[in-house]
């Protein structure tokens, strides 16, 4: 994955050909990426390269009495994956994946495109959230879905 600085000097470059009087700083700021530490998943194998982009981690957030049952289904479809990655199509296929979904999760995730990944996920401190799921996407799809519109 590209890093922050090389990402704010390839929006630089591209500002300075732009022939915009307006700073690059300005023009492009909405497009910078956070650095986001992929090293958990690389050490778990659950990366699916550096052609994705981390979205984030999802979580139930209704109150759930049924924590470990959503932590089994999860392991169960990462573990048939060897550990990593899993389509999304492929991933809503399975019952028990859908069953501990919340109505939030279920309706986002059937928006999300074809291309996309789920995988286990990890806080900040690399440690493993066995309820919860980390959401990819190809960064080429992300950076075409934002426009360079006019300032």
């Amino acid at each position: 994955m590209s890093t922050h600085k090389e990402v704010s000097k390839l929006l630089n470059k591209m500002s300075g050909n732009s022939g915009s009087s307006q700073s690059s700083a300005t023009r492009f700021e909405h497009y910078l990426l956070p650095d986001i530490d992929v090293a958990p998943h690389k050490r778990a194998k659950a990366y699916p390269g550096k052609e994705y982009m981390l979205m984030g981690n999802s979580f139930n957030l209704e109150p759930d009495q049924h924590a470990d049952k959503r932590a089994a289904a999860l392991h169960g479809l990462f573990c048939r994956s060897n550990g990593g990655t899993c389509k999304l199509a492929d991933a809503l296929k399975s019952d028990e994946f859908n069953q501990v979904l919340s109505r939030f999760e279920r309706d986002w995730l059937a928006r999300l495109t074809e291309d996309t990944v789920i995988g286990p996920a990890f806080d900040e401190n690399a440690r493993a959230l066995p309820d919860a799921f980390a959401v990819w996407r190809p960064i080429n799809r992300v950076l075409r879905s934002k426009t360079l519109a006019p300032v």
